[in-house]
């Protein structure tokens, strides 16, 4: 589903993983703790055209006899085919961290799931984003196929108590360029977006 709205198998179902590690001093370590990880992977289809794939993180250390380093981290994906080579992609994403580091936070911009905004130009704690894109197919050849995005996104972050009650949003349109004869199909992107700022950003692969 993320070709381009060609639809592919979901091949690697659900998972969970769980971590239990320890810092030692005595292997190096400025400190002694233990440390818990959490990762739950569900995945799932609705009928023929909708793909879904969610993830819940977390991981903290105990020290003290108290949690410390807290920190999670929560998304869902989804990817609806439209008629043969159409698709709508759509994101959420849900981030915390609580350390006494002031470098302890997320970051809000062009690279962190919101166009049309600088890189670094937001910072806190917590961060909030969606994405939701709209992906037509133009045209498909054997060695190369043209599509193009039209979307929104959108995203705050703060660092309580502080709340920024401000959502960002951001407004634009893009081109996409497959490479079906290449391996991995890799995909050329070039978008423009109306932010902050207006902003045209190029990379590799599909924005989420």
């Amino acid at each position: 589903m993320q070709q381009l709205g060609r639809l592919e198998d979901l091949q690697v179902g659900s998972w969970i993983t769980l971590r239990a590690s320890l810092s030692h001093r005595g292997l190096g370590s400025d400190r002694t703790f233990p440390v818990f990880s959490g990762l739950v992977v569900p995945r799932f289809v609705i009928g023929q055209s909708t793909f879904g794939f969610a993830s819940l993180s977390i991981s903290s250390r105990i020290q003290n006899s108290s949690y410390t380093n807290l920190i999670t981290s929560s998304q869902l994906r989804t990817y609806h085919r439209v008629g043969d080579v159409h698709s709508i992609a759509g994101r959420v994403r849900f981030d915390t961290v609580s350390r006494s580091e002031d470098a302890a936070q997320f970051l809000l911009g062009v690279d962190r799931g919101l166009r049309g905004y600088e890189p670094r130009s937001l910072d806190g704690s917590r961060r909030l984003l969606f994405n939701l894109e709209a992906r037509p197919t133009l045209y498909t050849n054997p060695d190369y196929v043209l599509a193009a995005a039209l979307f929104v996104d959108g995203g705050r972050v703060w660092s309580p108590p502080a709340s920024d009650p401000y959502l960002r949003i951001a407004i634009g349109a893009g081109a996409r360029i497959g490479l079906p004869r290449v391996y991995s199909t890799p995909v050329i992107r070039v978008d423009v977006a109306r932010g902050r700022v207006w902003q045209v950003s190029a990379a590799v692969g599909h924005y989420f």
